[in-house]
């Protein structure tokens, strides 16, 4: 049976797989250090110029359900076990800024040289298996708000909530600048993550933001549960045609070589794709937001359902930066020539990258 520890990695990696997608999680890293092997973080998060160390810390206990008083004994363990990841995320924050790890595994990604130099902002995350009353981690453990490097603890409680509402990984990145730039303003307290991200949603998640005060979630009156119904419906309806661009990014990692054509489209700038063209696709659109998913889903759709109306081919481009762009080949019949597909559709897609292919995160 897996010790309390490694079930709340095992939850942590879940959550942020589903969240960030795959491509951007690296889980135990690791460096040498005097000759002996050593993880620089439990897992990695990755993209561009930007790593999150996270670590975790679990608290023994009997009965799962039971919400503990933050008693002197839960408040020494706390911070105890606080001092202690923050602690490894500073030595990982060094190995990793110091060239000890070169290259980094991803399931999906295969092995990735990893190029410190690129490194321009890092975070610390440790999440805390604890069932106790709320308190605010900072008293204990002053040295989280350094502004050189911020060092976040949430607890695990609340993690599921984070990953849902934060889905990719820029949108979780973003919180976490939201989260830097008043940590030590206001009090976070572990375990009401709610009352955060609540105060991120409602000034429009501008990561910029400064707050005066926190909105209180379970004071925010009898008619808030109603509201928030309405207002998880109207966004998962909104969240729809985002939806289609995390689809075309599984199909990208799901290609092999079995599956590639023996040649392109008929348009001569384009030439056959291979293996690592789809996987360059797939990073490049995971490193969208959801809102601008939303945008470019929507606008997929309408391409789609055109192509059905119309009963032809369409081909058509989306543009990307001035090194890439993606090209989209719609059919408009199903796979059994029955003219319906998935929702209607048939989502045949494929995606051609032009500019260098780097392989960075």
């Amino acid at each position: 049976m897996k010790n309390s520890g490694a079930q709340a990695e095992d939850t942590v990696q879940l959550f942020a797989e589903r969240s960030f997608f795959a491509d951007f999680v690296f889980m135990r890293p690791h460096f040498l250090k005097r000759g002996i092997l050593k993880e620089a973080a439990d897992v990695l998060v990755w993209i561009d110029d930007t790593l999150v160390i996270t670590h975790f810390k679990a608290r023994s206990r009997n009965a799962e359900s039971l919400v503990l008083p933050f008693s002197e004994r839960e408040r020494s363990w706390a911070t105890k076990n606080i001092e202690a990841a923050l602690r490894q995320c500073r030595g990982a924050r060094r190995a990793l800024l110091d060239g000890r790890v070169t290259y980094l595994e991803n399931p999906r990604r295969g092995r990735v040289p990893f190029t410190p130099s690129e490194i321009r902002r890092i975070y610390g995350v440790i999440v805390v298996d604890q069932i106790i009353a709320p308190y605010d981690p900072l008293r204990s453990v002053p040295g989280l708000s350094d502004p050189g490097f911020p060092v976040h603890v949430f607890a695990l409680s609340d993690w599921p909530l984070l990953c849902a509402e934060l889905s990719t990984t820029p949108d979780f990145i973003s919180y976490l600048d939201f989260r830097s730039a008043n940590l030590g303003v206001q009090p976070f307290l572990f375990g009401r993550e709610s009352d955060l991200l609540a105060a991120f949603i409602i000034n429009e998640r501008n990561p910029e933001t400064k707050l005066e005060t926190l909105p209180e979630i379970d004071g925010l009156g009898p008619l808030f549960g109603e509201n928030l119904k309405v207002e998880l419906s109207r966004r998962d309806h909104d969240d729809r045609p985002s939806k289609l661009i995390d689809d075309i990014i599984d199909h990208l990692h799901d290609i092999d070589d079995s599956f590639l054509p023996d040649s392109g489209p008929v348009i001569e700038t384009v030439g056959k794709a291979n293996r690592e063209d789809y996987v360059f696709a797939a990073i490049a659109l995971s490193k969208m937001m959801r809102t601008e998913r939303r945008i470019a889903g929507r606008w997929l759709f309408e391409k789609l359902e055109a192509a059905a109306k119309e009963g032809r081919d369409r081909y058509f481009s989306m543009a990307g930066q001035a090194s890439n762009g993606f090209f989209f080949f719609s059919k408009p019949s199903g796979p059994n020539g029955t003219g319906e597909g998935t929702d209607g559709l048939d989502r045949t897609c494929q995606a051609s990258i032009t500019g260098a292919n780097d392989g960075r995160g």
